[in-house]
């Protein structure tokens, strides 16, 4: 079922364009990933479940996911729209400068 799922889901997203992805959606899911990873950070969020003893889980309803499994697609979706967009200034160094916004979901999923 969920592979069933998963690949409507992949064929859904291989039809928006390009563009879409780059302009509109990666901005969208960059804010929802941060913003689960600081729901699942802040004790005590009812829609936070703890699961085995850890607090990495959010329930929507009967559906639960981890917030980090979107902060890693952000993390892509991001890099991908840094390097088209600022493909001139990536030399050496130029990746490094962002690392920061590599580095800050990772630090609030620990």
């Amino acid at each position: 079922m969920f592979m069933g799922i998963g690949l409507v889901l992949l064929y859904g997203a291989s039809r928006v364009p390009l563009r879409v992805w780059r302009d509109r959606l990666t901005p969208l899911v960059l804010i929802l990933a941060f913003a689960g990873l600081l729901l699942v950070a802040i004790p005590g969020m009812p829609i936070a479940d703890d699961v085995n003893g850890a607090s990495r889980w959010l329930r929507v309803g009967p559906l639960g996911f981890q917030p980090s499994d979107l902060a890693k697609l952000a993390l892509v979706l991001w890099l991908a729209r840094f390097l088209v967009v600022n493909r001139r200034e990536v030399g050496e160094w130029g990746l490094l400068k962002r690392a920061a916004m590599v580095v800050a979901p990772m630090c609030v999923s620990c």
